[in-house]
C-alpha cells in the first residue's frame, strides 16, 4: 500500500471530506493509502468470522463485529478488515445507527495479510490501535493458514494448526483454534 498523496499538509478533517470508495483509503499521519481488496479465501474467512463473532456477541449481548468500518482517532483514519467492539464501546446511537462523529477505536482488530500490501503497514495499524486501547489484534495469513496474535501488553505470537487463539474477553463462550478459523462452517 503505497501513498496516494504524499503531502504532509493534508489534515485528517480534509481527508474525511473525501467520498468513500472501495477498496477503502486510509489516512495515516497526513498520507493517504489505498487498502487492498480482499479476495476469495480472505473474503470467505472474513465473512465466516464476522458471522460467528456476531452470533456469539448477540447471544451474550457483549460485542459486535463490523467489516469496513472507518475507525478515526488522533492522526489516523483506518478501515480494519474486521473491527470488533465490546458492548460498552459499541459505535451506535440510541436509535441503533452507526455513530461516525466520534473517535472509534475497536476493542479487537482483525486484519488480513495481502500479497498486494506491505505487511509492515498492516502490522502498524494493529500496533497503533493497541497503543490507543485496543485489547487484541489478529493478522491472518490465509495462504499459510497462520495467525499472528497481538494481545495488548504482550509479545505477538504466531499461531498455527490446533493452537488456541486469544479472544476478546466479552466473548467468553467463543473458543477458536487456527484450524477452526480456516474451517468454520459456511
Amino acid at each position: 500500500m503505497s501513498p496516494l498523496q504524499s503531502s504532509s499538509q493534508l489534515s485528517r478533517h480534509e481527508f474525511l471530506r473525501y467520498p468513500e470508495i472501495q477498496p477503502a483509503r486510509e489516512y495515516i499521519n497526513g498520507k493517504i493509502y489505498q487498502k487492498p481488496r480482499l479476495k476469495g479465501k480472505q473474503e470467505r474467512v472474513l465473512n465466516r468470522l464476522l458471522e460467528v463473532i456476531n452470533q456469539t456477541g448477540k447471544k451474550q449481548k457483549t460485542a459486535g463485529a463490523f467489516t469496513n468500518l472507518r475507525c478515526t482517532f488522533d492522526n489516523y483514519s483506518i478501515v480494519p478488515d474486521l473491527a470488533v467492539f465490546s458492548s460498552n464501546n459499541f459505535p451506535v446511537d440510541a436509535d441503533g445507527k452507526l455513530v461516525r462523529d466520534r473517535d472509534l477505536i475497536p476493542n479487537w482488530i482483525i486484519e488480513f495479510l495481502s500479497t498486494e500490501d506491505h505487511s509492515t503497514r498492516t502490522i502498524n495499524n494493529i500496533l497503533i490501535c493497541l497503543q490507543r486501547g485496543t485489547q487484541l489484534g489478529w493478522l491472518i495469513d490465509v495462504y499459510e493458514q497462520k495467525i499472528i496474535t497481538f494481545p495488548q501488553g504482550e509479545q505477538p505470537d504466531l499461531k498455527e494448526k490446533g493452537d488456541c487463539l486469544p479472544i476478546l474477553a466479552g466473548l467468553r463462550t467463543l473458543n477458536l483454534s487456527v484450524a477452526d478459523v480456516f474451517n468454520l462452517p459456511t
